[in-house]
């Protein structure tokens, strides 16, 4: 703060002058910190400074320190109260908002209260508060003003949040356009220095202000300077950031394409034409406009001595470009000599080799080397890929080789001869050892180099795997508040497990799938195999030893392998690891006991209050976690509980166990190697005062590798690089010597980028898939995700616009008419591209078990049940079918009241962007083109995300678009009910899952009695909560009892009673309660196998009766309700199915097909769900990009990275 004596210019602070103090009278009425302004004869001045970083809004309240004075500082000579800007260094007065706007604020203080003076800034800038004028009073207090509650906002207005819960993150704000550019609005941060961006998912615990950051959008423009209009797209680009080089395309002008016959843009500048604009180090801040300099394009022409071999024609090249290698072979006539092949020359002397990775500059003739030696003899040749020549040597058969000098590369070091141009391997784990026995066939070994800095080191185009990423997309590579999939990839890049996964080519070999390892020659052939016939076995990366239990035994099996069929049986509370000591950072740190403890405190710790704290934490309310004893009592800050009481000990410096409360398998216990860790300083060095929140992961303090790759550079902005690490441990199962990511604006540029060759990879989405379809490199992935339109049949959980379910959603017919009635190969192909037309709820090619020779979609079951039901393929569309239902049910809706008439009006919610448009506009059009706009009508009601996601909490909708399921295309057995006809019961209520609920079917259920009695049905009209309260309330036959209190819950009533009757409601749908047949004798068979402890142990004794033979049945058939089927054997604890790769006994997989069967004829009776799509994707990948992986698999993917790599690497051609 400032102040000014009048002809004495500045004055220091005087503590009576100005005060932030606390006002103990009024119109002061709340206690707390006020700023006082005070002018008298001895001070003309005062005023606060503040910088304000976008356009927004400022608004204060103001007063007068002595209500008795109002009039004296009304009347101060000069006087002026005002907010203002600074504007090329001069103070300017800003008018207050609204239309009649003031500058001057002084006639607007009034006597008893506050008053709120608001503005809106238009930019950033240097603003104040000023008080000023000529005032003869002596004392401070006189004219003194007070000022509260000054506030910055970007145009939003405030939120109150209770206290521990989460704020939900608003709309983005909009931002008028200034006069030279636009606004990129960035994301809320809780500081006005933009360094800590806001978590909405943090609790909040006590009053803030959130900051919006906006950056301007520059336009850069393209003078290709040929003297004719060629209309270059301008780029928009956010501050900072960096543009891409315009395609010059041919087809634009004919002027153009003729000068593109005989010159190339050699660079683009500014307006020095001496000085090139660098597309990948100049970043934009500015309107700019890049003009083109030209040169003609030159070429020169290689000429080829073949030395006597087979004549190689001359080549002309642009100057510039790559010369690719040429084959020749020598002529000869005598049988007794062959001639050896050593590469081509720049010299006639063959002294100094051509390395065809590097451009081409001049003229030139190679001069190809030839070997000659005895037919008999064996050579071996050696290539070092540097001009550098050491010449064959050749041996009888049976001889040896020495070893040769190491040969040299500059920014390299030499690390030994290999049988393959690759080197290091996962093929080829080691260096050939000398002195080298030789067999009968001459060959070539291969120099092998390793850079001398990972990090540093400059890897070409031709090695680098490029793709992108949006600017917009989120990217905090902090294992303890990461929100998103891509961030765990990234994170995944740099770190070392535990323990991971390879595929078992033993097993493999010796089930004649493959003859060798990395052999995929019989997969997806006729007469071969599925991919899916390929197993895993677990190996050690980070660790020396699988878990060890408190007995000291590591359960391996007799070849001392990880026994992964047995591994979920052994059980312990205790586990010990044991680290591998050559796990290290990339800054030389080891990764210790230590390491692991001091990252397990970090996702607990209480003052962090991290948001992946509970992965390593289990209570009733979150069961996924990891049960380490006293982890959420630390988490929580229990009292008496310290560290010192969780369950995690060092044991030494690379040993370490873990104590959980219950007893885990050692299946689970694998999965805690899997924790990514951080670098302990850098990590404590990130951490902002207080200790709340770091920035580690970020391009401030970037994440410390001790992984795969290491980061070269982060410049968000622009790109992200990594280059391949190696002192990486499993090194040789990196293929791919350097990953960029290049950061675009949009979808657009992604594209442009790709057609242009600088992108390795895209996605293809909607609106682009149809150009590409026909492209050689497009491989399609499933991601285990189904899209069902959800129909709710529950009441909405809400009061607020209350969504009224029209009764025709109650008729089955209606329902069915529904399912019928979708397109799903159009919506996929077409409206949803690309992804798969499915009838099913769970993913369409869901099978039980990884090793399960076909999914159920394929199965005879399903066929049966297609037959069953007339449907000819697996799409459903039957149209004539559906408009029959769909009439029969509407004629019995019209009937059922007078008041329907019209078209039935479905509510769908939707959110407000332009993609849910699309799928939610065709929903609408389809099916009221189907069954007639009169009869039919589907309201789409859009919101934003945050309003979406709160109709669909409180089911306050008819009809929903949702993508839920479990990310996986194995247990089809619980998947398929899960989804389709129990959604609350795994955790979907909050995602718009109702099933089961359905307020036509509500009917009493005296507490305790699990039990469905139809006659309990409640009548429709008081299916709604309230109406139903109230009629209990007023029914005689209810007289005996006294409903003092009643509450929602989920949808359903609770009713409590000071008297003897206790009692609730129940929505359950009929379908539950409904009674199946199903052949499961190879479970019985597999049952009448164990003694009756061990049916007890195993808790199958209610399965094992229910399948036992009487006089209705034979041994083996299930005859009960859909509801004990579930929740007695697929959702319970009970289940004789469950396992992962194959089925734990013969006939599993049979059986569970039967299953779901029952589980399908029972949907398509009643259509809780309509099924689209099987979500999946297609991404394309670039010519150069070779992937072995022969086809899509459930467990890999397209395969792992040691089965991927680029053409165009030198070292892999």
């Amino acid at each position: 703060m400032k102040w000014v004596e009048p002809g004495k210019g500045e004055i220091e602070l005087q503590k009576d002058r100005v005060q932030i103090n606390t006002s103990t009278f009024d119109p002061h009425k709340s206690v707390g910190a006020f700023l006082v302004f005070s002018i008298r004869d001895t001070a003309a001045s005062a005023w606060i400074e503040f910088n304000i970083a976008a356009a927004g809004t400022v608004s204060f309240d103001a007063s007068v320190w002595n209500q008795s004075n109002l009039a004296a500082v009304k009347e101060v000579d000069n006087g002026l109260f005002a907010l203002q800007i600074n504007v090329d260094g001069s103070w300017v007065n800003i008018k207050s908002a609204g239309e009649a706007g003031v500058e001057n604020l002084l006639p607007l203080l009034t006597v008893d209260k506050y008053v709120k003076m608001s503005f809106k800034v238009e930019s950033a800038g240097k603003y104040r508060i000023v008080y000023s004028g000529l005032s003869e009073a002596t004392s401070n207090t006189v004219t003194a003003l007070t000022v509260d509650n000054l506030v910055f906002n970007s145009g939003r207005s405030g939120a109150r949040v209770i206290d521990g819960n989460v704020l939900a993150e608003p709309t983005p704000p909009i931002r008028d356009k200034a006069a030279t550019h636009d606004w990129e609005f960035v994301g809320w941060y809780a500081d006005d220095q933009f360094e800590n961006e806001y978590d909405f998912e943090v609790k909040v615990k006590a009053p803030m202000t959130l900051y919006a950051k906006w950056l301007p959008i520059w336009t850069v423009g393209y003078d290709v300077q040929l003297g004719v209009e060629i209309e270059l797209d301008e780029s928009e680009v956010v501050d900072g950031r960096y543009v891409f080089e315009p395609y010059l395309d041919p087809t634009l002008h004919e002027d153009l394409a003729t000068k593109l016959l005989t010159h190339r843009v050699d660079y683009w500048y500014i307006d020095d034409e001496s000085v090139p604009f660098d597309f990948f180090i100049d970043s934009i801040h500015e309107n700019l406009v890049l003009k083109a300099k030209w040169v003609e394009r030159s070429y020169v022409e290689v000429a080829f001595n073949a030395n006597g071999g087979t004549e190689v024609a001359n080549v002309t090249v642009e100057v510039g470009s790559l010369l690719s290698e040429p084959a020749t072979s020598r002529v000869h006539a005598d049988p007794e000599m062959i001639y050896v092949f050593t590469g081509w020359y720049k010299d006639a002397e063959l002294t100094e080799l051509y390395v065809f990775s590097e451009s081409v500059h001049v003229a030139m003739t190679l001069h190809a080397g030839w070997t000659a030696v005895e037919a008999s003899a064996v050579v071996v040749s050696f290539n070092t890929k540097t001009s550098q020549v050491i010449a064959p040597v050749v041996v009888a058969q049976g001889g040896s080789v020495a070893k040769p000098a190491d040969p040299e590369r500059t920014g390299f070091v030499f690390k030994g001869w290999y049988l393959t141009a690759r080197g290091l391997t996962w093929l080829e784990p080691e260096a050939v050892k000398f002195p080298l026995v030789v067999e009968e066939v001459s060959f070539t070994l291969h120099a092998y180099y390793e850079p001398v800095n990972s990090k540093t080191h400059n890897w070409s185009r031709n090695e680098t795997y490029i793709t992108s990423m949006q600017s917009s997309t989120v990217l905090v590579l902090n294992p303890f508040t990461y929100h998103w999939g891509h961030e765990n990839d990234y994170m995944n890049l740099m770190s070392t497990p535990l323990y991971s996964s390879e595929i078992d080519w033993d097993l493999a070999i010796k089930d004649g799938v493959a003859d060798f390892p990395g052999d995929f020659s019989k997969i997806g052939v006729a007469g071969g195999f599925s991919i899916d016939a390929l197993d895993y076995i677990n190996i050690l990366a980070g660790a020396t030893r699988f878990p060890v239990d408190e007995y000291d035994d590591e359960h391996l099996t007799a070849d001392g392998k990880y026994d992964r069929d047995k591994a979920s049986t052994y059980r312990s509370k205790k586990w010990t690891y044991h680290l591998n000591p050559d796990v290290v950072f990339e800054d030389g740190t080891p990764v210790t006991a230590y390491t692991y403890e001091f990252t397990l405190k970090q996702f607990l710790d209480p003052v962090q209050n991290n948001y992946r704290a509970n992965s390593y934490y289990k209570t009733d309310e979150n069961r996924n976690g990891y049960a380490i004893l006293n982890a959420f009592e630390y988490y929580t800050a229990k009292e008496g509980v310290t560290w010192e009481n969780v369950g995690f000990k060092v044991i030494d410096e690379y040993t370490f166990e873990v104590e959980t409360w219950e007893e885990i398998s050692q299946a689970n216990a694998v999965s805690f190697g899997s924790m990514t860790l951080v670098h302990p300083a850098k990590y404590t060095a990130s951490l902002t005062s207080g200790g709340t929140s770091s920035t580690y992961g970020t391009p401030k303090t970037p994440f410390i590798s001790y992984g795969p790759y290491v980061m070269k550079s982060w410049d968000e902005n622009q790109k992200i690089v990594f280059n391949k690490n190696y002192d990486y441990i499993l090194k040789g199962t990196i293929n791919y010597k350097s990953q960029e990511i290049q950061v675009v604006d949009n979808i657009d540029q992604q594209y442009l980028l790709f057609d242009r060759g600088e992108l390795s990879v895209v996605g293809l989405s909607k609106d682009y898939y149809d150009k590409y379809v026909e492209r050689p490199g497009i491989k399609t992935s499933y991601n285990g995700y189904p899209q069902n339109i959800h129909i709710n049949l529950a009441e909405p959980k809400t009061d607020v616009n209350k969504v009224v379910h029209p009764t025709i959603m109650y008729d089955v017919e209606f329902r069915q008419a529904l399912f019928y009635g979708f397109d799903t190969k159009y919506y996929a192909n077409s409206v949803y591209k690309p992804n798969t037309p499915s009838m099913f709820p769970m993913p369409g090619n869901a099978k039980n078990y990884v090793l399960d020779p076909i999914p159920y979609s394929k199965s005879p079951q399903h066929a049966l049940v297609l037959q069953q039901f007339g449907i000819v393929d697996d799409s459903g569309f039957i149209p004539e079918r559906a408009k029959t239902l769909f009439d029969r049910a509407y004629a019995r809706w019209e009937a059922a009241a007078v008041e329907n008439t019209g078209p039935v009006k479905l509510i769908l919610v939707s959110e407000n962007d332009d993609f849910s448009r699309d799928l939610a506009t065709y929903i609408k059009q389809a099916y009221e083109d189907l069954f007639g706009g009169d009869k039919f009508e589907v309201v789409i009601k859009e919101m934003d995300r945050a309003k979406l996601t709160q109709e669909v909490k409180t089911w306050n909708f008819d009809i929903f678009i949702g993508n839920v399921g479990f990310e996986l295309n194995t247990d089809a057995y619980f998947q398929y009910p899960a989804i389709a006809f129990y959604g609350t019961a795994i955790g979907g209520s909050d995602l718009g899952m109702s099933q089961p609920y359905d307020m036509s079917n509500r009917h009493w259920v005296p507490l305790n009695v699990p039990s469905y009695d139809a006659k309990a049905i409640i009548p429709g009209e008081y299916a709604d909560t309230q109406a139903f309260v109230d009629y209990l309330n007023s029914t005689p036959e209810y007289a005996g009892t006294k409903y003092t209190q009643s509450y929602v819950v989920g949808g359903l009533i609770t009713g409590s009673t000071d008297s003897y009757v206790y009692a609730y409601t129940d929505d359950t749908a009929d379908y539950v309660y409904s009674m199946v047949e199903i052949d499961l004798t190879n479970t019985f068979d597999y049952m009448d196998e164990l003694d009756s402890a061990e049916l007890n142990d195993l808790g199958l004794t209610w399965f094992y009766n229910q399948l036992k033979a009487t006089d209705d049945k034979a041994a083996g058939i299930y005859i009960g309700t859909l509801y004990d089927l579930l929740w007695e054997i697929v959702f319970g604890a009970a289940d004789p199915y469950s396992a992962a790769m194959k089925e734990p006994f013969a006939g599993a997989g049979e059986d569970l097909l039967n299953i779901l069967a029952a589980f399908e004829i029972i949907f398509l009776e009643n259509v809780p769900v309509i099924p689209t799509v099987e979500r999946s994707s297609a991404t394309l990948y670039a010519d150069n990009v070779v992937i072995e992986w022969p086809e899509y698999s459930q467990v890999f993917g397209w395969g792992a990275a040691r089965y991927r790599y680029l053409n165009t690497d030198p070292d892999f051609q």
